[in-house]
């Protein structure tokens, strides 16, 4: 086995240019590849985040949430949509809010979410009459999507979210004006 790579290693200097020059391609892919992965690994890990989030160490921050499942990684909200390689991680509306849209395509469309998975009290939600009439982001309403710091934690805007935009004195009162089947 030591003489047959001693015989290899002998060749080697003996292979023309254009080998050497196809070697060095595929070492130059295989490592830019490899650094793609390894970056791609690390910034959507709980330990890159927190090295500027430490103050955010506690699990409840961290934990999924009923919205998004364990696989969706900080990059998929925080990251720019285009970069492949991101740059930098955002919290602000202007970053998160496209983001949204890449995975929820369909909730711009809507007038109305009943029976929709996360939407257990069928609460009346024109999605489409807030986003092209009233100019509503989805970071507007749904700024606990994914890190609720309510306790218990629902992953859902609070009722006093939507009482920010609707004051109208009925709306407090009537359930039913909101909410289908509502049994109070």
């Amino acid at each position: 086995m030591v003489e047959r790579a001693i015989r290899i290693a002998k060749k080697l200097p003996e292979m023309p240019f254009k080998y050497w020059v196809l070697i060095g391609i595929f070492v130059m892919i295989g490592g830019i590849a490899s650094f793609i992965v390894l970056e791609q690994y690390t910034t959507s890990q709980r330990q890159f985040c927190m090295t500027c989030h430490y103050k955010q160490a506690h699990s409840e921050f961290w934990r999924s949430s009923k919205v998004h499942p364990e696989n969706v990684k900080c990059p998929q909200c925080h990251a720019k949509p285009d970069e492949f390689i991101p740059r930098g991680y955002s919290a602000h509306s202007e970053r998160v809010n496209p983001n949204c849209i890449r995975c929820h395509k369909d909730i711009p469309k809507t007038n109305e979410q009943k029976g929709f998975k996360t939407n257990p009290l069928n609460i009346k939600i024109p999605h489409k009459f807030h986003i092209e009439e009233v100019g509503a982001k989805c970071t507007d309403c749904h700024s606990n999507i994914a890190h609720d710091k309510q306790n218990p934690t629902t992953n859902r805007p609070k009722m006093t979210t939507c009482f920010d935009c609707h004051e109208e004195e009925d709306s407090k009162k009537s359930c039913l004006k909101c909410h289908y089947d509502w049994e109070a």
